[in-house]
């Protein structure tokens, strides 16, 4: 119980305020479990009173009964009757309805009294008067109903009686903890048949508790007094709770669903693999569809295949009845099923609605742990291919292939048992929910003896692998036959490979192979032979046993079989055979050491070749005949001498392995005399006759040898350093021969060689040796040294060679041998030119006299050349000299050019000297001189020697001056380097310099060759020359004018000249003068007078200082100025330079320490030095420090003015 309380303070008879009453209820709420709030009216104060406690049903029970007795009820257990689900059912046949609640308000506890009643406390008894006059409560309500609805029909209901129990009401509610029920007894629905999709139907109850409460009014205390009693009780009804609960049924008479056409579903209702090698097969689906209901869950039924027993025409399989695996109450996607035995099975899925409609799915799967593919009775045959000695061959160039392998395999059980027969029709699975999916559906899986695909590949073997074709799918597995294209030679092994697969993809291999030979076998040099030669038409004997006959016969491809040879002539028109007989293939051996082994006696040798597959075969065959009685044994005993000057006809016809055979025959003849002799030339055909040549492969051809009744057969020939003679060829090998009329050879070595020929006719007759006149060889590169340029010169330098020999080149451009080099010594970069071509004096120098006037310079020697009317150019012979066709002289811009583009080459005639006009050599430009060496056998060598400039003009001065000065006692002359030019010189200019009292006089001094002495150091930018005053003939005089000329000269010789700046010799020092201090307000006009100078300031950011007396007779004096804690010093401000013609100077802008002394220091210089003097100081003083009574007096005297400075 809750209770809210509003206090009434008012007293009322018997000791009770109406606050009194109601705790007495609220007391009673600690025993009775009942929640009530009250609201009870008392003049202006309420107090509420409602039922907080809600009715308890116990059990509930709606059940639907149709004419079978089949029962539909709700809920499912009868004492759960809350909250229960939706019932769904597909009964279209209920008849009955019948509906039962039970319901109970409970509460534990008992009611208190109210009204007067007697109660004992502390041992007394007392009476007590309670407002509360009368309380009672319980369940006062109860209805139900049973509301039906179809579509497009209004609602109807289908209890007539409404109210559970008539006699509970508020005034008169049911006992608490009593039950209460609600029955309708059976109803009749059998007009609502048959029930119809998505009827419905609730069955709901309505309970409501309640009661009431009587009070009297004891707030009217007048009325009370007044009457002596209260007023009539009043009645509150007690507000209570209404408590409902509803069974719901729904009609479903549509089936569960999947998304499939007629006879087609885009995905599978239920997916099993088609085929297994485990026992254990997962089963999956996707969900299926049920609009009203819903999917409740799936079953799963498996049953095993059979044939049908009478094999019908169709011949089909049938599930059998008995059901192996039974699975329901699935709610999941997925299960998984486990049978015992290899065969095919059948996987029924259904799917139930919650009203139990149901639809079922198929699949198939074919479980078979057996991978054995078995062979049967039939082979595997390559069409067209001719069996011989065990192996097919294809003797036909077609590149297509017919294989063949009908009744080869079998896949036993699938083929007994049938399994992959058409299976029949379920008659409650539509079609369009079986199975058409995957390689094992409901339709026949095409296959032949249980087999359901071939796959057909081939590889091509030479020695190796040549091509190789993959397996590929055979389109229709009935015909047990393919076409191969096969890209084959002949020779080659053919690997055909059939692979028949089952339903579960297990597979056999199983192979043929071919091999192809569509080639007749070759017969090859037929012909007689007589001891050593061989080829020979033309015999003299008239015995054919003495006859030799020889062929090659072979076929790489397949080998030799065997092979006959006939004899015969044709005279008469008919063939008269003098001898035949039939031979083997001289093969039967593997290996080509086992050929040759076995044939190494053979009269020519063993010529063994081997083939890919059929072993190893020799080729040669060399019969001498037999005379015998029978035909077909040698040559016919009656038949076995020839006639002279008549043709004989052999026949040699050979069969290869692939059963391929060749006929050759050849024509036998008789001729007897040797050739006569011809011409032999030394060069090609075509050419003049070559006596000198410098390749080492010599040509030759003959002509002219000829036979008059056979021809010439061949010809012999051999180089040598002398003609050959009859006998070496008679002592030669036939072998060694050519049918060519010309010939090459690799000379080893330069040299003279010789060329012997001879002919021989087809009788093996020999003419005589005939020798060409020679030719020599020689491959040396011409070459010239000592080349001697007249006038040339050149900065000397230092050289090695390749050797590693060190040299001296002087000006002239001869060579010397360095002596005793040291490390000061400055060796040049490599030459590009050859050492030999400077010329080598005889004369040896000492490093010590030459490193020090060597510099180190590039590669190339730069010769200069002065204007002259004939260049003259000399040199002698590289090699020897009768070896030297002709010299030729270029001028070229490039190094080493075969082609000069200054002057074309022009021959000296065969001379070593040459003189070409000065007009065709370049001026002011950088040349080569290509010299070329001819030699006879027409080696051509360049050297390129230079480079050369012809230098026709002076070097110009472009500077500004020459500066010249006195540093102690030297005279110095000093000027840029690039003051002098010479364009056309490509070296450093040559030096001198004079002395004189006019410009460019040498009265002091002659030309002088420039050296670094004193303080002069030459460097890359600048040059200088110095003069030691003690080395002259007589002292400079003072204050006198002087000159030095420097003279620059290029290496052609031609100079210029230019004089120095004057030089005044003058060498006194300024005198020194006078420094004072002033104050900083001293006019510059006024005299410097003794007194003015000033030695304490009280000023500390400026100071000015006064000079004068400074003086030189002759010079001019720059003045600068600073200030310093010293004499002499800088320390406080900086030197300044006086720019002006004054005498006196402020500093400004200093920060000065009071009583610290300051001197001011003034430099007078001129060019013969400085002087300086400084001041006596000026001390600065603090005017705010004193001593007292001191009176410090400073200032000019007599003036009538004073400065007073009080110090502290």
């Amino acid at each position: 119980m809750q209770t809210r309380m509003v206090t009434v303070p008012k007293p009322v008879p018997g000791s009770l305020t109406v606050r009194d009453a109601f705790l007495a209820i609220v007391r009673t709420n600690t025993v009775i479990t009942a929640s009530v709030q009250m609201a009870l009216p008392v003049h202006q104060n309420i107090v509420f009173a409602v039922i907080t406690t809600e009715i308890n049903i116990t059990d509930a029970h709606v059940r639907f009964v149709d004419l079978e007795e089949t029962t539909v009820s709700s809920p499912e257990d009868v004492n759960n009757p809350r909250s229960p689900p939706k019932k769904w059912t597909n009964n279209e046949q209920l008849d009955m309805l019948e509906f039962s609640l039970g319901s109970t308000y409970d509460m534990p506890g008992t009611i208190p009294n109210f009204g007067k009643h007697n109660v004992i406390e502390n041992g007394k008894e007392e009476e007590l008067s309670h407002f509360v006059t009368n309380f009672a409560y319980g369940i006062i309500l109860g209805t139900m109903r049973a509301l039906f609805k179809r579509e497009n029909e209004d609602p109807r209901s289908l209890f007539t009686k409404t109210n559970c129990n008539s006699s509970c009401h508020r005034d008169s509610p049911c006992p608490v903890n009593s039950m209460y029920r609600c029955e309708s007894g059976k109803v009749s629905v059998a007009w609502l048949r048959p029930f119809k999709h998505n009827d419905w139907l609730n069955v709901s109850v309505l309970l409501e508790n309640g009661g009431y409460l009587d009070y009297e009014n004891r707030d009217d205390r007048k009325k009370y007094l007044a009457e002596d009693k209260w007023p009539q009780p009043s009645r509150v009804y007690l507000r209570g709770i209404t408590t409902t609960e509803s069974y719901i049924f729904h009609w479903d008479m549509v089936l569960p669903y999947y998304s499939c056409s007629k006879s087609y579903c885009p995905s599978l209702p239920v997916y099993v693999p088609d085929t297994s090698t485990s026992n254990v097969v997962n089963i999956q689906w996707n969900i299926w569809s049920d609009d009203l209901s819903g999917i409740d869950y799936y079953d799963i039924e498996v049953f095993e295949m059979q044939a049908t027993v009478n094999r019908t025409i169709d011949n089909e399989i049938v599930e059998k009845h008995e059901m192996v695996i039974y699975q329901t109450g699935i709610t999941d996607l997925r299960s998984a099923i486990s049978v015992t035995e290899t065969g095919m099975y059948a996987v029924h899925l259904t799917a139930f609605d919650k009203a139990g409609n149901h639809k079922s799915a198929r699949s198939f799967f074919l479980y078979d742990n057996n991978n054995i593919i078995d062979i049967y009775k039939g082979q595997i045959k390559v069409i067209k291919a001719v069996q011989y000695l065990g192996k097919g061959w294809i003797t036909y160039s077609d590149t297509f292939i017919d294989v063949n392998w009908k009744d080869k395999f079998i896949k036993t059980d699938h083929f007994k048992n049938n399994w992959l027969a058409k299976i029949k029709q379920a008659e409650h699975i539509e079609t369009s929910y079986d199975d058409h999916n995957g390689k094992r559906n409901v339709t026949l899986v095409p296959n032949v003896k249980g087999i359901v695909k071939f796959e057909i590949a081939h590889d091509v073997y030479g020695t190796l692998l040549r091509s190789s074709f993959p397996l590929t799918l055979v389109p229709s597995v009935y015909s047990e036959t393919s076409t191969q294209n096969v890209t084959w030679e002949d020779g080659d092994q053919l690997v055909v490979n059939i692979r028949a697969f089952d339903l579960l993809d297990n597979y056999r291999d199983e192979t043929v192979i071919a091999y192809k030979d569509s080639t007749s076998p070759i017969i090859s040099n037929l012909w007689l032979t007589k001891g050593n030669r061989i080829n020979i038409a033309v015999h003299d004997l008239e015995e054919f046993n003495e006859m030799m006959i020889e062929w090659d016969a072979y076929d790489y491809h397949s080998g030799i079989s065997h092979l006959n040879w006939r004899l015969y002539d044709n005279f008469t028109g008919f063939d008269i055979i003098h001898g035949e007989m039939d031979l083997p293939g001289q093969g039967e051996t593997q290996s080509l050491e086992e050929c040759q082994d076995k044939f190494q006696d053979h009269a020519r040798g063993p010529a063994c070749y081997c083939t890919k597959y059929t072993g190893c075969y020799h080729k040669h065959f060399y019969i001498k005949p037999n005379i015998a009685v029978d035909e077909g044994n040698g040559i016919v005993h009656n038949r076995s001498n020839g006639v002279h000057d008549s043709d004989y006809y052999i026949d040699v016809n050979v069969t290869n392995m692939a059963t391929l055979a060749t006929l050759k025959t050849i024509k036998v003849t008789i001729d007897i005399s040797p050739p006569v002799v011809g011409h032999v030339h030394d060069g090609i055909y075509g050419s003049p006759e070559v006596d000198f040549q410098q390749d080492l492969r010599l040509d030759v051809h003959w002509k002219g040898f000829f036979d008059h009744e056979s021809g010439v057969a061949f010809y012999q020939y051999d180089f040598s350093d002398a003609c050959l003679t009859e006998e070496h060829f008679m002592n030669k090998s036939l072998d060694d021969d050519t049918y060519e009329t010309f010939a090459s050879y690799n000379a080893p070595n330069p040299g003279t060689y010789y060329v012997t020929v001879v002919a021989y006719n087809r009788a093996y007759a020999m003419s005589k040796p005939v020798c060409s006149d020679g030719v020599t060889i020689t491959t040396i590169v011409p070459s010239v040294k000592n080349v001697v340029v007249m006038n040339a010169r050149t900065k000397q330098r230092l050289v090695r060679d390749v050797d590693g020999n060190e040299w001296y080149i002087d000006k002239t451009l001869q060579r010397h041998i360095l002596e005793n080099s040291t490390d000061r010594c400055k060796f040049s970069d490599p030459l590009t030119e050859d050492i030999a071509v400077f010329q080598v004096s005889q004369t040896p120098v000492k490093a010590v006299n030459v490193c020090k006037k060597c510099n180190s310079y590039s590669t190339f020697v730069t010769r200069v050349i002065p204007k002259v009317h004939l260049f003259n150019i000399s040199w002698t012979a590289g090699i020897d000299a009768l070896l030297i066709d002709d010299y030729e002289v270029g001028f070229s811009s490039v190094s080493g050019s075969v082609a000069p583009d200054m002057m074309t080459f022009q021959s000296s005639k065969h001379h070593t000297h040459i003189l070409i006009n000065h007009f065709g050599l370049p001026k002011g430009e950088l040349f080569f001189i290509i010299l070329k060496s001819i030699s006879k056998s027409n080696v051509i060598g360049f050297q390129s020697i230079g480079p050369y400039i012809m230098d026709t003009t002076p070097p110009v001065f472009v500077g500004t001056d020459i500066g010249l000065s006195i540093s102690g006692n030297h005279l110095v002359a000093n000027w840029s380097v690039a003051s002098f030019i010479d364009g056309d010189n490509p070296f450093s200019l040559d030096y001198e310099y004079s002395i004189g009292y006019k410009p460019y006089s040498t009265d002091i001094r002659q030309f002088t060759v420039v050296e670094e002495t004193g303080p002069c150091i030459h460097s890359s930018k600048y040059m200088c020359t110095a003069t030691n005053l003690s080395a002259l003939n007589w002292k400079l005089h003072g204050h006198h004018v002087y000159y030095v000329t420097i003279k620059a000269i290029n290496l052609a010789g031609l100079f210029v000249t230019k004089a120095s700046l004057p030089y005044i010799h003058d060498i006194v020092l300024p005198t020194r003068g006078i420094v004072i201090d002033v104050p900083g307000n001293s006019s510059i006009f006024s005299p410097i007078k003794d007194i003015e100078d000033i030695d304490f300031t009280i000023i500390t950011d400026h100071l000015a200082v006064r000079w004068k007396k400074f003086y030189h007779p002759h010079l001019n004096l720059t003045y600068y100025v600073c200030v310093g804690t010293t004499p002499g010093i800088c320390d406080v401000s900086e030197k300044r330079k006086m720019t002006s013609n004054i005498d006196i100077y402020l500093y400004s802008g200093l920060s000065l320490s009071q009583f610290q002394r300051y001197y001011s220091t003034v430099f007078a210089e001129a060019v013969t030095g400085s002087v300086f003097v400084s001041s006596d100081g000026v001390t600065v003083v603090d005017p705010n420090w004193s001593l007292s009574d001191i009176k410090v007096i400073d200032g000019e005297n007599c003036t009538g003015k004073s400065y007073n400075y009080i110090v502290r």
